[in-house]
């Protein structure tokens, strides 16, 4: 995921890039098996000018196990 992302982010203009950057890290997700807490931008994502709280899979950093977790910003 971090290619996709990188490859993206290559071709914003700099001011969208430190936008999605910074937007990015505001969203954050709790691992529902150790409580872990992460940003999308640690977990290899973007999230940009977005909204809702998707359900989604992603690695904890933590436990290092692959499991459904919610992104919110708080």
């Amino acid at each position: 995921m971090p290619i996709l992302r990188d490859a993206i982010l290559a071709i914003m203009p700099k001011s969208w890039r430190d936008s999605a950057i910074a937007d990015s890290k505001l969203w954050k997700t709790d691992c529902t098996g150790c409580g872990h807490p992460s940003n999308v931008w640690e977990l290899g994502g973007m999230r940009w000018k977005a909204y809702g709280q998707p359900l989604t899979s992603f690695r904890c950093l933590g436990c290092g196990k692959v499991r459904m977790q919610r992104i919110h910003k708080p």
